[in-house]
């Protein structure tokens, strides 16, 4: 399965389309992609995700597929927790090793 194929000025600029009023605005997005399999669209809510949030992740999704992936498989992630950045890189880490 082909994955998303998006730079992160492109994230950013269909982020602020979706994003624009200011309203349920996650606190990091990015993706991630686990080798040419899948992509992962995540996102922190430090608090809590309003359903309104996840209906907004989910027009984030499909802007990004429809522009950079149609055939993409993308998988959206929301958190609670931010877990550190080096937590996240020993994850990525972990995924292509268990390939």
């Amino acid at each position: 399965m082909p994955r998303l194929s998006v730079t992160t000025e492109q994230l950013e600029r269909e982020f602020v389309s979706v994003f624009s009023d200011g309203k349920y605005v996650p606190a990091k997005c990015w993706i991630e992609h686990f080798h040419d399999d899948a992509t992962y669209l995540r996102a922190v809510y430090p608090t809590s995700f309003p359903s309104h949030g996840v209906d907004r992740m989910n027009d984030l999704k499909r802007r990004l597929k429809k522009r950079y992936g149609p055939s993409a498989d993308v998988v959206g992630v929301l958190m609670l927790d931010d877990a550190d950045w080096s937590w996240f890189a020993a994850h990525r880490l972990l995924i292509h090793a268990a390939r």
